[in-house]
Parts: C-alpha cells; sequence; structure tokens
C-alpha cells in the first residue's frame, strides 16, 4: 500500500509539472508519464508470457520502477528542454499532501481488513465506505455535540475524521499543507490502525 502511495504521489507530480504553466503544455512531463503504465504492462506481459511470472505484482513492481525513471529523468529538464536545477521543476507542496492521503488510505485499509476477517467481500465494502463516508462527515455529525453530549464526544473521538486528511484547500490557495495537521485526533491517527490489527489477530489465528 505504501509503494502504492508512492507511485501516485509521483504520478501526481509529473502530472502537476505538465499544467504547471497556463496553456502551455509541459512534454518532459507528460510524456514519461505517459509512457510508463503501457511500458510496464508491456513487459510484464512479456515476462508472464516467457517465464509464467504473475502479471499483476510484475507489472505494479515495473510500474513503481518505470515512474520513479520518469521521475527522475523529468527532474532535470525544464520546459524549455535546457538542464535545470534537479528538482526545481516540481511542485513539492504536494508531497505533504499526498503523505496525509496515504495516511487515511492506511487507517482504512486496516478497518477493511479487520472487517474481511469475517465478512464477505460486499459487507466489507459496505461498512468501510460507511465509517469513510461517516470519517468525512464527523464534524457536522458530532463535532458540533461533542462540547455537551457525551455520546457524541465519544463518538467524535473514535470516528477517524477524515477531513484532516484532505488538504486541497490549502493548495489551491497556495499554502503548504503541514503534516502536524493530522495529530490533532491522535486516537483515529495512531489507535485505529493498531486497533485493527490487534482487534483482527485471533479471528486469523483461530482460522
Amino acid at each position: 500500500m505504501l509503494i502504492f502511495c508512492l507511485e501516485c504521489c509521483l504520478a501526481t507530480l509529473l502530472s502537476a509539472r505538465t499544467v504547471a504553466q497556463p496553456y502551455i503544455y509541459d512534454w518532459w512531463g507528460a510524456v514519461p508519464l505517459l509512457a510508463a503504465p503501457p511500458l510496464a504492462f508491456a513487459l510484464a506481459g512479456l515476462q508472464n508470457y516467457f517465464t509464467r511470472r504473475p502479471f499483476c505484482s510484475t507489472a505494479f513492481r515495473l510500474l513503481f520502477l518505470l515512474l520513479a525513471a520518469a521521475f527522475l529523468l523529468s527532474a532535470g529538464i525544464g520546459p524549455d528542454s535546457h538542464w535545470t536545477a534537479t528538482g526545481a521543476v516540481f511542485e513539492w507542496r504536494i508531497v505533504p499532501a499526498v503523505a496525509l492521503v496515504a495516511v487515511a488510505i492506511l487507517l482504512l485499509a486496516g478497518v477493511a481488513a479487520s472487517l474481511a476477517t469475517r465478512l464477505d467481500l460486499v459487507p466489507t465494502l459496505a461498512v468501510s465506505s460507511a465509517v469513510f463516508l461517516a470519517g468525512l462527515m464527523s464534524d457536522y455529525l458530532f463535532g458540533r455535540a461533542a462540547a455537551v453530549n457525551r455520546m457524541a464526544a465519544a463518538l467524535y473521538a473514535i470516528l477517524p475524521n477524515f477531513q484532516h486528511f484532505w488538504t486541497a484547500d490549502a493548495l489551491c490557495v497556495n499554502g503548504v499543507p503541514c503534516l502536524m495537521w493530522a495529530t490533532p485526533p491522535p486516537m483515529p491517527g495512531c489507535t485505529w490502525p493498531a486497533c485493527s490489527v490487534g482487534a483482527r489477530w485471533p479471528f486469523v489465528t483461530s482460522r
């Protein structure tokens, strides 16, 4: 999952570079990014055909390597096709935002993995989606009543508030998302993954 989040981060940096300047299409960001997936699938297909290696896992690894290579190739070349300072062409403000989204994905993955030990696919997706939607609306559902209602306060403290991991507003106003933004709710941010792993451990070992 962390590798998938890193792939998303690389792809986002390259795509943001492609449209960084209005009315200008930066081919040094677009071409390497668009070439990586089909090349990874083609190489994985060839390996599957000749060596019988699993296609999905091979394609996933190759996509990560090719995205990293595309990032390194694009990092030192400016829009004018001349060498530039390494990394100067990227919007590094995106990295903290992607890191927060990665934390949210890991948190939700822990919940889904816990549910999957006892539930089928459809109930797991349904409950995970409900937790995600409730977490997005946590401030509206429980935040306003948390000061006067103990039950609302308990639910507000336990339920992961996914709004803490969404910093699109800070990016839109040219701000820099801060990783400390996710620290005010320590229970959802830290305890949920640990509780998810601990809760599913007896069910896994009893099978």
